[in-house]
């Protein structure tokens, strides 16, 4: 071992040139595994990654239970952020040492990157079991997963956990605001915030999230005020434009875009958000180019098969999938009719709760659950997301229907259904951590002024939320919520009217030709901007709010034109009687 002892001093010594210099001098260095592995550590510490990983990995071949090199070579894929040979070689380490908690805590970052999210968890928790180290890290990690899946009320455990650990780590105390931001939980907000920051120590993080805290509190012009001082900071930029957008304010919103754009272009963090504004301004060639993008989309599903990008599809089979929500499935499922003019093979991978209201019978396209999946029967496959800039400025207006009507004709038994009033279904919000929150949704008791009128309500949304629970319980309103999407459905088709706001129910209810009246915020979705002149719902009528936060003009609009449908209605029966 003395030939050893010379190069780990020069390594420990940091003088890493001189240690490369001993090691490429021993005879018969490439035999020798251990030689081999300290003269990569000399070159990864001189940034010479390819002549490292050649290395190590010559020396990991000549003793393959030698575990430091294929540690080397993780760590190297992971500064590269080589996801797939981050697998490949925490996979190895496991398999050489399964009780090692830093191999666990490896591969659950390796899966991560890999958007493996379940597993990752798994392993994060191993690794924690088995004493690693850091746990902190592994603790804050699982909390990231978890929000960034939408589970906020799971990943603020592992935060808190990782803040006790750590108390002073940034990271951490910025994804515990985050989760009680994103869970609108005011209080615990700003007792955190008082509590687990220093405002002279971190003052970017703590008046990033004093303006969280005041937009939680709609004290908008305050949260203004803290991000116009903090424009250095990208964050607080976003933060501003989105705020100067959500309250009215588009022009003074665009101004600082077009400011800051350039800046953020690289930063795949910024994807979704420079998508979603360039959509909805219109500009659909940049916007598709950074929706493409979008996390969704990157974390990869059908990794086998080949993307399609516009390529011939003549004596082809591509498989089109959605990777976003139950409506966006539903609103952009039409696209697929302008495919099937160039494609005789399309198969299209539905959620299981869609599955049913898909017609089976149209030629050249087949329906199928991901469960039925072979990607070895594929030459394309393309996401349902990515597919409509292909096909948006075409207009759809053909004789084939996508989905199946669920018999029109047929009277459900589900509910009782009264036909001498009106019957209308609604849906006042939407998921609580959904896309436009809190904005896109309303409380049930703005929409009171409808409730007096003489109208049979069915409530068709899944959830009731807490604020609204005893408000709900007030009223005679059907309760449909435990009822299956396709259930609802079936009682939509014998509703006289559905008003929703931006959900799914109101892309189902459109999407059957049902009367729709959908409630839209001050600044919805991009795809009921400029892009919603492309193939609207032929049923749907919107009703968009005119004021940030105020929707008394909105439902008095639609109190208004509800009360024209009941005279129509008495009209109709009063000359059906005049007429027997």
């Amino acid at each position: 071992m003395d030939k050893y002892k010379a190069i780990l001093e020069n390594i420990n010594n940091k003088n890493f040139e001189k240690a490369e210099k001993i090691c490429n001098e021993i005879k018969d260095l490439e035999n020798d595994h251990i030689a081999l592995n300290l003269l990569g550590l000399t070159q990864v510490n001189q940034s010479k990654y390819d002549l490292a990983e050649k290395n190590f990995i010559k020396s990991s071949k000549l003793n393959r239970i030698f575990e430091s090199p294929i540690r080397n070579l993780f760590l190297i894929y992971l500064k590269q952020k080589n996801s797939i040979k981050m697998k490949f070689f925490a996979n190895k380490l496991i398999n050489l040492d399964n009780k090692n908690s830093d191999y666990n805590y490896f591969l659950a970052l390796a899966l991560e990157f890999n958007h493996s999210y379940d597993e990752s968890i798994k392993f994060y928790k191993k690794s924690i079991e088995l004493n690693y180290k850091e746990k902190q890290n592994a603790f804050n990690n699982i909390g990231n997963i978890l929000l960034r899946n939408k589970r906020p009320e799971e990943s603020i455990r592992y935060f808190k956990q990782a803040h006790e650990l750590d108390k002073e780590n940034h990271h951490i105390i910025y994804n515990l605001l985050s989760n009680y931001a994103e869970l609108r939980d005011i209080n615990n907000l700003e007792i955190s915030l008082n509590k687990t920051i220093s405002e002279e120590k971190n003052q970017k993080i703590f008046n990033y999230f004093k303006a969280e805290l005041f937009i939680l509190k709609n004290e908008i012009e305050k949260a203004k005020e803290i991000l116009l001082k903090n424009l250095d900071d990208i964050r607080f930029s976003i933060k501003l434009i989105r705020l100067y957008f959500q309250t009215g304010a588009n022009e003074s919103g665009k101004k600082l875009f077009l400011e800051i754009n350039h800046k953020i272009d690289q930063d795949p963090n910024c994807n979704n958000f420079l998508a979603n504004t360039y959509l909805y301004e219109g500009d659909f060639k940049n916007g598709w180019r950074y929706y493409d993008k979008r996390i969704s989309k990157i974390v990869g599903t059908y990794n086998n098969i080949t993307e399609w990008t516009g390529e011939s599809l003549s004596n082809k089979k591509i498989l089109v999938f959605s990777e976003q929500g139950l409506g966006d499935t539903i609103q952009f499922s039409k696209y697929l009719l302008p495919l099937l003019k160039i494609s005789k093979n399309v198969t299209f991978v539905v959620q299981d709760k869609l599955i049913n209201f898909f017609k089976k019978d149209i030629k050249g396209l087949k329906i199928k659950q991901i469960t039925e999946i072979d990607q070895k029967n594929y030459d394309f496959k393309i996401d349902l997301g990515s597919l409509i800039k292909f096909f948006y400025k075409k207009k759809i207006n053909g004789p084939i229907r996508l989905f199946d009507l669920v018999n029109l004709n047929k009277k459900t038994e589900l509910v009782k259904i009264n036909k001498s009033k009106l019957n209308v279904g609604i849906a006042w919000s939407g998921s609580f951590y959904g896309p436009g929150e809190p904005y896109r949704s309303l409380n049930l008791q703005d929409l009171e002024k409808l409730f007096s009128l003489n109208i049979n309500f069915y409530c068709l949304q899944s959830e009731i939320r807490n604020n609204d629970y005893n408000y709900f319980k007030s009223l005679n309103i059907t309760d449909c919520s435990n009822f299956d999407l396709f259930q609802v459905g079936e009682i939509i088709n014998n509703l006289d009217l559905i008003i929703s706001v931006d959900t799914s129910i109101l892309h189902l209810a459109s999407s059957f030709n049902k009367k729709t009246w959908g409630i839209l915020n001050l600044y919805p979705d991009w795809r009921w901007s400029k892009f919603e002149k492309f193939n609207p719902y032929s049923s749907l009528k919107l009703f968009r709010q005119t004021k940030f936060n105020y929707w008394d003009d909105t439902i008095n609009d639609i109190y208004s034109q509800l009360k024209y449908l009941i005279r129509q209605q008495e009209v109709h029966k009063f000359k059906i009687k005049n007429n027997k």
